[in-house]
């Protein structure tokens, strides 16, 4: 029995669709079962973690949209008592936005590459985009969802792929209760419930090139405000769709897509939302090899419900454990988490002394792939596993030297070598 309502919400979660509320608090037991395998338990709490992440990422929604709408809470839900009141002014805004890019479509597509790579989270992914491993194709354009499938079309596909009465039966079993590794389903499910919530919370990086947007049109960095956070918000106050082809086509706004193990093709309505599916598709681009071919075809557009309404929490949770210093590893530290059991990831997720207590060996792993990716060059390749065996028993400060660059770094690095040889 519950004491109070398991999602907690400013004023009562009017802007959150009864649909959605129903939706997270009492999950269909096929997505239980990948979320358990993913979330921590909170013991002695009314919620679940699920429900807290959620709940979190509303409140910031509604405290956002507020912001660049120039209104308190309370004068914003006095004046817009639900989410369809504001559904006009979110579309108004977005169109406006479309509008105003409609001449500078190479500039923002340039621009929004830029500011993702100038981050120091992706220094290391602008070092591999400048070395030519990959390549990022980003366009102001409508979305590409040729490929994506929708639960229905899953369900359609087993049933047109039998040939026979017995092969229909199997088909049906084994969508029913597909026989697929509960262990690479919750790594999966964290890989892209973390890159929807790094893609979300950078929605809002165009304050960054503030200047040059208002160069354009003066009041294109409050319409964005107002279209990020009205899309955010969405996320809760739209009800639940069955969603089809033809749906998707219609109302989606942006795609990525990993098209071969070096190139991300993200395309986006305007300069907020390609920089959103440019982050989701770096990330989708890491982690997409820990699934095999078999999970990754029943991934379908279904799934990122909850991938966006829970994600944005759970990448604040894991980005409150890094220092500053140490966010250029942050694309290491997740494809190695990856490769650790979800109970691991469970702890991470957990934050607090669970996390603290593995987060900085996973930053220290991650310091020594990058010096191996970036100083250990192929005529050593034979050496690595040694290499970096040696660089984990060394002392951190001898770590961070080596880290660093430099001469002196390549002179400690080379005494490693020279000592395995």
């Amino acid at each position: 029995m519950k004491l109070k309502e398991a999602l907690d919400l400013p004023f009562g979660g009017k802007y959150m669709h009864p649909d959605k509320q129903r939706y997270v608090e009492n999950l269909p037991s096929h997505e239980k079962d990948v979320v358990t395998g993913m979330y921590p338990n909170l013991d002695g709490e009314n919620m679940t973690y699920l429900e807290l992440i959620t709940s979190a990422t509303y409140k910031s929604s509604v405290e956002r949209l507020a912001k660049y709408l120039g209104l308190s809470l309370e004068a914003m839900h006095k004046k817009h008592p639900s989410f369809s009141s504001l559904y006009n002014i979110i579309l108004t805004n977005y169109l406006g936005t479309v509008q105003a890019e409609a001449n500078y479509k190479q500039e923002l597509q340039v621009l929004a590459v830029e500011t993702v790579l100038d981050l120091p989270e992706f220094k290391i992914i602008k070092e591999m985009v400048a070395a030519g491993m990959l390549k990022i194709d980003a366009r102001l354009d409508v979305p590409d969802l040729r490929n994506a499938v929708t639960e229905n079309e899953l369900k359609s596909k087993n049933g047109k792929l039998s040939t026979s009465e017995k092969d229909t039966q199997q088909l049906a079993t084994e969508f029913v209760k597909p026989q697929l590794d509960p262990e690479i389903l919750a790594k999966r499910s964290f890989a892209k419930t973390f890159a929807q919530g790094n893609a979300v919370n950078k929605f809002y990086l165009f304050h960054l090139v503030e200047d040059r947007l208002k160069q354009i049109n003066p009041q294109l960095p409050k319409m964005y405000g107002i279209v990020c956070a009205g899309t955010t918000m969405s996320y809760y106050g739209m009800p639940m769709i069955e969603m089809s082809k033809s749906f998707a086509n219609s109302a989606a706004v942006g795609s990525a897509e990993v098209i071969n193990d070096g190139e991300i093709k993200a395309r986006g309505a305007n300069f907020p939302i390609l920089v959103h599916e440019i982050v989701k598709g770096i990330y989708n681009w890491l982690t997409y090899d820990v699934a095999t071919q078999k999970e990754l075809d029943r991934e379908t557009l279904d799934q990122e419900v909850l991938e966006l309404m829970s994600g944005q929490e759970l990448y604040n949770i894991f980005l409150k454990q890094i220092k500053v210093k140490d966010q250029p590893l942050i694309p290491f530290i997740v494809k190695d988490l990856l490769q650790h059991p979800a109970e691991v990831i469970k702890k991470v997720n957990a934050g607090k002394e669970e996390a603290g207590k593995i987060m900085p060996l996973l930053v220290r792993r991650a310091k020594i792939t990058y010096i191996l990716y970036k100083f250990v060059d192929g005529d050593y390749d034979d050496l690595v596993p040694q290499i970096r065996e040696k660089l984990m028993k060394m002392p951190e400060n001898e770590i961070d030297v080596i880290y660093a660059g430099g001469e002196q770094a390549e002179d400690a690095l080379q005494d490693v070598i020279n000592n395995l040889q």
